[in-house]
């Protein structure tokens, strides 16, 4: 039984009119007219749904024009898992995986996209705390993953991890260290392989976002608001030129706060503001 709801992935390459696509394979297809006008949407979604199965998560993948509706039937009923990253070429997915009381089952997972076979576990941690995948690095052959240090109930579980890197048979698992800087369960791995970049944890006493390699050498602190503004959620452009992310007015973004989504250059530089609606924005993503 699922005890928490968590966002809604989509991985979902929309194209309006041009037959451009990024991400998994697309499959073409043409939505229905809007307002007059024929939106042609490219790609695939992953979701949850709870409501029609009795509170049991059950995992979709679909076409994005809303076609080819697919529930993922995996093989443990008492496994938990929650979809957190697809792989670059679209064919596996890799799941927050745990039961319920019992610290045997918690670790990440993989499994085929198409029906949800070939399970295949890739960490093994130690009690309760959950390991989350976090993204796949582009040739598909790792993931950065949080390793959390709490488990519910025992709050927050967002406090004190770490950042890992696994091959995605499960071997060659790599701590990123982060030294004083303990990193927000969150990080995208550039679309080149070179970096990983992520942010401070909330709660800190400054935010900034940072990058690093796969195997944990040139921690580079890439940007520090000037105004004090904490910085949440960073993901790399297409071409890893540029990175997005929000920027808070304070340290705790469990409270929601109205925040402005911003980008940089790769370099740090060249802050720019993109929405600066009174809303809370946070985990952008960005297609070509």
């Amino acid at each position: 039984m699922v005890r928490r709801v968590v966002p809604l992935l989509l991985l979902v390459a929309l194209t309006a009119c041009s037959g451009a696509s990024s991400g998994p394979t697309a499959h073409s297809s043409v939505a229905p007219t809007v307002s007059g006008e024929t939106v042609h949407i490219d790609g695939h979604i992953l979701f949850t749904r709870t409501a029609s199965y009795r509170d049991i998560q059950a995992i979709f993948t679909a076409d994005a024009d809303g076609s080819d509706f697919k529930r993922l039937r995996l093989t443990n009923p008492k496994l938990n898992l929650v979809p957190q990253a697809w792989s670059p070429d679209g064919m596996r997915i890799a799941f927050e995986g745990w039961v319920d009381g019992n610290a045997a089952g918690t670790g990440i997972y993989t499994a085929r996209a198409s029906d949800g076979g070939d399970l295949v576990r890739v960490t093994t941690p130690r009690g309760l705390p959950h390991d989350m995948p976090l993204d796949y690095s582009p040739d598909g052959k790792r993931l950065v993953f949080y390793r959390a240090v709490a488990a519910e109930p025992d709050f927050p579980i967002d406090i004190g991890g770490s950042l890992w890197v696994v091959k995605v048979d499960g071997s060659d698992p790599r701590l990123i260290r982060t030294g004083a800087n303990p990193p927000e369960p969150w990080a995208r791995w550039s679309s080149d392989g070179s970096r990983i970049v992520f942010a401070t944890q909330r709660t800190a006493p400054r935010g900034a976002l940072w990058t690093v390699q796969f195997d944990g050498s040139q921690l580079t602190k890439l940007f520090e608001d000037e105004r004090g503004r904490f910085p949440i959620a960073p993901t790399w452009s297409p071409d890893a030129q540029f990175i997005l992310f929000a920027l808070d007015p304070t340290n705790d973004r469990s409270t929601h706060p109205a925040n402005g989504l911003y980008v940089i250059k790769a370099d740090g530089t060249g802050l720019t503001l993109i929405s600066g609606t009174a809303d809370f924005k946070s985990q952008p993503e960005w297609w070509r």
